[in-house]
C-alpha cells in the first residue's frame, strides 16, 4: 500500500503527539526552536472560523478533513466574524520555517512559503490534539 505524502505526515503527527519528553513541552514534536508561553489562553469548542488566503487547495482539503473527522471541529469562513485562524506572509529565510502565535482571540501561522503554512498546520493540529479536553481546546497562548 502507498501512502502519499500527506498522509504519511498525519500519521507521524499522531505517533509523535503521544509522547511528553520535555519539562516545558507545549505539544510539539520537535520541539520549536523558541517557545515563549503566557498564563493566558484560547478556548475552541465545536468550531474556528478560519481565512484560508495564501494557503493551497490541497492544504485547504488536509486541513478541513482533519479538523472535521480527527477533531470534530467544524471549520468556517465567515468574513463577517473576526478570524480565527489566519494564514499570513511573512519574509523568512528558509523556506519551511514558520512562525505560529496563539494569543486569547486568535491563531496565526505565518510563512513565506506553502512548506511552511503545512508545517505549522501539523504544528497546530499537534497542539489541539494535545490539549482536547472532551468537545473543548484550551491552546496555551504562545508565540
Amino acid at each position: 500500500m502507498i501512502l502519499n505524502p500527506l498522509k504519511k505526515i498525519s500519521l507521524l503527527t499522531l505517533f509523535l503527539s503521544s509522547f511528553t519528553v520535555f519539562s516545558q513541552f507545549v505539544g510539539v514534536i520537535p520541539q520549536p526552536n523558541r517557545v515563549e508561553l503566557s498564563k493566558d489562553s484560547l478556548s475552541l469548542s465545536n468550531e474556528i472560523n478560519i481565512n484560508f488566503d495564501n494557503l493551497n487547495d490541497e492544504s485547504i482539503q488536509y486541513l478541513k478533513n482533519y479538523l472535521k473527522t480527527n477533531l470534530h471541529l467544524n471549520t468556517t469562513s465567515n468574513s463577517r466574524k473576526k478570524y480565527q485562524l489566519t494564514f499570513d506572509k511573512i519574509n523568512a529565510k528558509a523556506e519551511e520555517s514558520y512562525r505560529l502565535k496563539i494569543n486569547k482571540k486568535s491563531i496565526s501561522i505565518q510563512s513565506s512559503s506553502q512548506e511552511g503554512y503545512f508545517l505549522g498546520m501539523n504544528s497546530l493540529l499537534q497542539l489541539l490534539n494535545y490539549h482536547k479536553k472532551s468537545n473543548t481546546f484550551r491552546l496555551p497562548q504562545l508565540e
